[in-house]
Formats: C-alpha cells, sequence, structure tokens
C-alpha cells in the first residue's frame, strides 16, 4: 500500500511541477470559476420562483389539512 501512495504523490508533484501541469492547473481555475458564476447565476434567477412554488404549495397543504371539514382532501 506505501509503494501505490508514494507513485501516486510522484505523479502528482511530476504534473504540478512540469508545464503541462500548470496549464491544466490554469484550466481547472478558470473551469471553476466558471462554474461559481453560473451557480450563482441560476440561484439567483430561478430561487425566487423556486420560492415562490414551494410557498404556494405549502399554503395549498395547509388550506386544506387545516379546513374545518377534515374528511375530504381535493386536488385541484
Amino acid at each position: 500500500m506505501g509503494r501505490i501512495m508514494l507513485r501516486i504523490w510522484q505523479q502528482i508533484t511530476r504534473l504540478l511541477f512540469s508545464e503541462e501541469g500548470q496549464a491544466s492547473t490554469e484550466y481547472i481555475l478558470i473551469l471553476a470559476l466558471i462554474t461559481s458564476f453560473l451557480l450563482l447565476l441560476v440561484k439567483k434567477l430561478i430561487g425566487p420562483a423556486f420560492q415562490q412554488v414551494t410557498q404556494n404549495v405549502s399554503n395549498m397543504i395547509q388550506n386544506q389539512m387545516f379546513t374545518m371539514d377534515m374528511h375530504h382532501f381535493t386536488v385541484h
């Protein structure tokens, strides 16, 4: 098991210190930045709509469950 970990460590250090490793690292950082930006954008755009839907569903459930006649549960 120790030899396997040593070989993995050697591969990682070789990748990090080679020119190809630097280019890969730059691409990974750029990809992470773009992904973070897209996630924030989606959260800003979809977040309010999702909150509205969950609020409406919650209100429908509460209105149906806590009415005077609890024996009938209608689905719209």
